[in-house]
């Protein structure tokens, strides 16, 4: 660093001054020519000495008795308004502390540099590039001068219109609920819909705003079934094959009593039901009549000597089916008879063969008769 101003009770004269430079010396060194001094870093740009005008061949000596009378000598602080004298050698950290040393601002190195003194000021109400809260308090912290692209941009709290124009101006981070659940002008599925692909549904698409009035007169929307203790929903197309077959529907008695049941109950109504046709107790003797529920009673009594006929006749019959089946079991217990007897003896004949093999050579069988064979010849008919 070089200084320009001097204590005024500081040695001031030119035996501190670097030749080139004309200032203070800074890390004084020493040429092996002519034995000046210059500041280390203004002889090093050159290849000469520019006293003795010598080429510079060889090492440069620092020269450590000048810098160190260097260090002690008294200068005004560089920074302007200041005025604080200091050692040479106390400067850099006078520097680092002195509110009057401008310093890059924190936030970019676009603002320049800044006093110390005003560093806070700037960095909390003047820099541009500071780190502040959205304006429209979205949550996000970004540089002040990015604010205006962020809020036309990406602010999530920031209106805009809905892309339906339907005039709604929404907040942008809420616009995909708008869209998804409020916007009149968005075109939506019916919610009577088919849940998979293989069921069958609403395959209308229409503005929400219509929805309403849709979903009243929709022919797959879903309704309770209005009979009395059934809980079916079905779809409003099916209603009327739904009722057709609803076991809780109440329809009139087939039998035009006059009755009205629930459906799962006709079966229990028709057993007592005054109209249902019923058969004849002696139906299966003969009297092949049916009649109403109602008139059965007469019926018995009015045909009380034709069903006693019925049943005599009918007895008589069964009777002369019951000998015809004594008879039958008669016949087929003597041809059972004959048949066991007949498997007995032809049991005993092969038995008696075989034992005959096994005891007697087989020349001597050739001429052999089974004497059971010879018996059996002669066996009474049974």
């Amino acid at each position: 660093m070089k200084f320009s101003y001097f204590a005024a009770s500081s040695l001031s004269d030119d035996r501190w001054l670097c030749p080139i430079c004309l200032d203070i010396f800074e890390d004084a060194v020493e040429t092996p020519c002519c034995h000046n001094l210059f500041c280390e870093r203004c002889i090093k740009q050159t290849t000469s000495c520019p006293l003795c005008n010598l080429r510079i061949v060889g090492q440069l000596r620092p020269n450590i008795p000048i810098r160190r009378l260097v260090h002690e000598l008294s200068i005004n602080c560089p920074n302007e308004d200041c005025g604080q004298i200091s050692k040479i050698g106390d400067i850099d950290k006078h520097l680092s502390r002195c509110k009057y040393t401008p310093v890059p601002c924190p936030n970019s190195g676009e603002c320049g540099k800044i006093l110390r003194k005003n560093l806070d000021e700037h960095k909390l109400n003047e820099c541009p590039f500071r780190i502040v809260n959205c304006l429209l308090e979205c949550g996000l912290m970004l540089p002040l001068n990015d604010m205006d692209e962020h809020i036309r941009e990406d602010c999530q709290k920031f209106e805009i219109q809905c892309k339906n124009n339907c005039g709604a101006s929404i907040p942008r981070g809420k616009m995909q609920y708008h869209i998804g659940h409020v916007c009149p002008l968005e075109i939506v599925e019916c919610p009577n819909k088919g849940e998979s692909l293989f069921e069958e549904g609403c395959v209308i698409k229409l503005k929400r705003r219509e929805l309403d009035s849709h979903k009243i007169t929709c022919s797959y929307r879903r309704i309770q079934c209005q009979n009395l203790g059934c809980s079916a929903v079905i779809i409003y197309k099916d209603l009327q094959s739904h009722d057709d077959r609803c076991l809780c529907k109440v329809i009139e008695c087939d039998n035009k009593c006059g009755h009205k049941i629930q459906r799962q109950n006709l079966d229990r109504h028709r057993e007592l039901c005054e109209f249902q046709l019923v058969k004849c107790p002696y139906y299966d003797l003969g009297c092949k009549i049916e009649i109403l529920r109602k008139d059965y009673e007469n019926h018995l009594q009015e045909e009380y000597f034709n069903h006693s006929i019925t049943f005599i006749e009918g007895q008589k019959r069964k009777n002369a089916e019951i000998d015809d089946l004594k008879h039958e079991i008669a016949h087929l217990r003597k041809d059972y008879d004959v048949e066991i007897k007949t498997m007995f003896l032809e049991l005993t004949r092969v038995k008696n063969q075989i034992l005959l093999i096994k005891s007697h050579p087989i020349e001597d069988n050739i001429n052999y008769q089974d004497p059971i064979e010879q018996s059996s010849n002669y066996a009474p008919n049974i």
